[in-house]
Formats: structure tokens, C-alpha cells, sequence
């Protein structure tokens, strides 16, 4: 620790504006209030770090997270970390609530400090819109589990941490057999850690969120023998406050409130190429269907991979953003890159940013997206606009 008075004068972390979780709206705070304390640091020669002075991206699933009073109290920042900085997350100018453009205030107030005139401003980054891509060739996660993990862990007593199976990101299969009568049962899992799509014979029955830590699901068991699967999605890891110890994975599962053993452990990181096989070709009339099994979309058992291309035509080279409404929870990759997440329930974020970097990597452009869910649309497409959607 310096001595009284001989600490510089700095703030290393000032806030430009401020970061977004899932079920909340973007962020958007005052210029005004953001140029007036900018201002003042700097009228007192201090020196000063803001952040974010560009929003970005939290590509992949680097997306993070926050707690409130409770481990439980879970709440995951969404793909975009556009922070509502000065620069946005495309490289445009930030606008603040108050409809002040906090990029111009920054620069009007640094060059009141100094003796030279600042740099000028670059170009802006062009973006197109290159219109919708129907992703036409469908694989369901059932039918690629060995492709995507050939060595699952068996026979364990009880379910594994992602962090015990080897594993920081993506998802876990755990899998067990469950021998009951006919009937109707109640399944409850302790220590969802984050969120977990429960299936029994591959057929959807129901979701448990942290967030709701004592949430309980009803099954109908219609056989003997039937498998219990329970699909854990790691939605971020914790990166402030006093539960930074943080393992993902799901503790004890009971039905009845017997517990269940004998666990079977598919670890899916999700880290592209993905060795897919046995793809299913959509009924659509943009598509050669010769010599093409046709599979209705009721018959599509989620999750599944749907994949589908781009062909790049035409120079300059472009940014774009993936508008995801019409989809529901998952995450999309172009060129084998995780843009990262969408979760179209919650928002506020519906489009994901593509950096020409990595749209331009291979053409045509490969584009994968891995819905957790259902689609809400016949055609299954994705569009590619120019412009953000942070709109209810």
C-alpha cells in the first residue's frame, strides 16, 4: 500500500454505462450524467480507465454470470456485452438514454485536456443484410451422442460435476435407467447448476432451472425401463461476488424422493467441427428433394443441430448480425466459430453479432445452430440483417 498522498490520482474503473442479463432490458444509462463525472476526474488532472470504452462480444459460451443474496439467485449475461460504452459492440457510435451520443461527448471532453487535436475518426464498419438461410439438413442429438462422445463415463453411483468429468463449458448428458411401475411420478434434482432439460425415452418432460432451486417435474411412466435423461447446460460461469466457487453439473436425483444411481455421463463441450451423421432433410420446396427421406418437423426430436449455408458473393467484405426470433434457446456457429447464445424467451437480445472475420472465413459459410427446443417457424431459417435487435 502506497503512503498517504503519494497514490495516483486514477479511476481504474469507470463505468460508461453497464452490463445485461437474460429477462432484463438493454442497458442504457445517461450521457449526460457519463460526460459530467468524465469531466470532473479530468479537471482534477486524474487520470482515468473507462469501462467498457468499446462494448463487445462474449463469443462462445464466455458469456459469464452474477449472483444476488443466494447461490440460486443466478443471473447470466447475455451473448452481447455491448455495455452501452461510448463505441458499441459493431463499432458504432453509443447513444445514452438520454439521446446523447456518448462516443462524441468522450472525445469533446478528453480534448478539452489536451494540447493536440485527437486522431481522426476511422470509417465505419459497412454491414449487409444478406437475407434469410434455410437450414435444411437436421441432426438430432440422440442420434450423434457417440459421434460427439465415443468415451462416456458409466456406471457411476451418483451424477458427476462438469469440472470432475474433465470439462468448463457446454453441456452433460446424464443418463440412467429407471425401473417403475405405470404411473405418475415426481422427479426433483438438487444443485442445478444451470439449467436442465429432463427427457425420458427422448421424449421432452420438463425444465429445471437454478433459479428455482426446489422446482419439481411430474413424469408419466409409460413402460418399464424407461431412460431418464437430463441434458445440463452450463449457462455461464460466476465471475463476481462470494460464489465464485461454482461447479456445474446436477447433484442428487430423486423420483419420489428415492434416489436414483447408476449413472452414464455423455460430456459435451460442444467444440466445433462437430462429427455429425445421420441427417434428416426437411420437406421444403427451395430444396432438391430427390433421393431425400422426408422428416416432417413433428417428427424432429430436440435438441438437434440444424445446419444450413451461405454463399458469399461480391466485395467489400461485410459484418452482419444472425437475427434469431423464431428460434428458442441454443447457440449458433458460423465456420465452426460459437457466436455464442440466444435465448429468445427471455431477451432482451435477439440478433448475434458476426464479425467479418469470421463470416468470410470459408465461403460457402457454414452455419450451425443448436436448438435446445423447438424452432416456432415451418421453414427453419435464419436471418442474416445488418442491425442489431435489442427490441422487446
Amino acid at each position: 500500500m502506497n503512503a498517504p498522498g503519494k497514490s495516483p490520482n486514477m479511476d481504474t474503473e469507470y463505468y460508461s454505462g453497464w452490463l445485461t442479463h437474460y429477462g432484463e432490458s438493454i442497458a442504457n444509462t445517461s450521457t449526460q450524467v457519463y460526460a459530467q463525472y468524465l469531466d470532473t476526474i479530468l479537471a482534477m488532472n486524474g487520470s482515468v480507465s473507462i469501462y467498457m470504452g468499446h462494448g463487445g462480444t462474449n463469443f462462445g459460451f464466455g458469456n459469464g454470470a452474477n449472483t444476488g443474496g443466494s447461490a440460486s439467485d443466478y443471473q447470466p449475461t447475455i451473448t452481447s456485452y455491448d455495455y452501452n460504452a461510448p463505441i458499441n459492440e459493431n463499432g458504432d457510435h453509443g447513444i445514452g438514454s438520454d439521446g446523447l451520443d456518448k462516443y462524441l461527448a468522450t472525445k469533446t471532453i478528453i480534448q478539452k485536456y489536451v494540447s493536440t487535436p485527437l486522431p481522426p475518426e476511422p470509417a465505419p464498419i459497412p454491414r449487409r443484410s444478406f437475407g434469410s438461410v434455410s437450414l435444411s439438413q437436421v441432426y438430432s442429438l440422440w442420434d450423434n451422442l457417440d459421434q460427439l462422445c465415443p468415451h462416456p463415463v458409466k456406471n457411476q453411483p451418483s451424477p458427476l460435476t462438469m469440472e470432475k468429468l474433465g470439462q468448463n463449458y457446454g453441456f452433460v448428458l446424464y443418463r440412467t435407467q429407471i425401473d417403475l411401475d405405470i404411473g405418475t411420478y415426481t422427479i426433483q434434482i438438487d444443485n442445478v447448476r444451470d439449467r436442465v432439460h429432463i427427457f425420458a425415452d427422448q421424449n421432452f418432460v420438463g425444465i429445471i432451472y437454478r433459479k428455482n432451486p426446489t422446482e419439481k417435474v411430474s413424469l408419466e411412466v409409460t413402460q418399464k425401463g424407461m431412460v431418464l435423461d437430463i441434458l445440463l447446460e452450463n449457462m455461464g460461469r460466476v465471475n463476481y461476488g462470494p460464489y465464485l466457487t461454482d461447479p456445474k453439473g446436477i447433484g442428487q436425483v430423486t423420483i419420489n424422493s428415492n434416489p436414483l444411481s447408476n449413472w452414464t455421463m455423455y460430456t459435451l463441450p460442444l467444440e466445433a467441427p462437430f462429427p455429425l451423421t445421420n441427417a434428416q432433410k426437411l420437406r421444403n420446396h427451395n430444396f432438391d428433394i430427390s433421393n431425400t427421406k422426408f422428416t416432417e418437423q413433428a417428427e424432429i426430436k430436440s435438441p438437434a443441430f440444424y445446419v444450413g449455408e451461405l454463399t458469399l458473393t461480391g466485395s467489400p467484405i461485410y459484418d452482419t448480425y444472425i437475427n434469431t426470433r423464431g428460434w428458442t434457446k441454443g447457440s449458433v456457429w458460423i465456420n465452426d466459430f460459437n457466436l455464442g447464445r440466444y435465448w429468445e424467451t427471455q431477451g432482451p437480445q435477439h440478433a448475434l453479432y458476426v464479425p467479418r472475420s469470421v463470416l468470410y472465413s470459408n465461403n460457402p459459410a457454414k452455419i450451425v445452430v443448436f436448438e435446445l427446443e423447438q424452432p416456432h417457424q415451418p421453414q427453419f431459417e435464419i436471418m442474416f440483417t445488418g442491425e442489431r435487435d435489442f427490441q422487446p
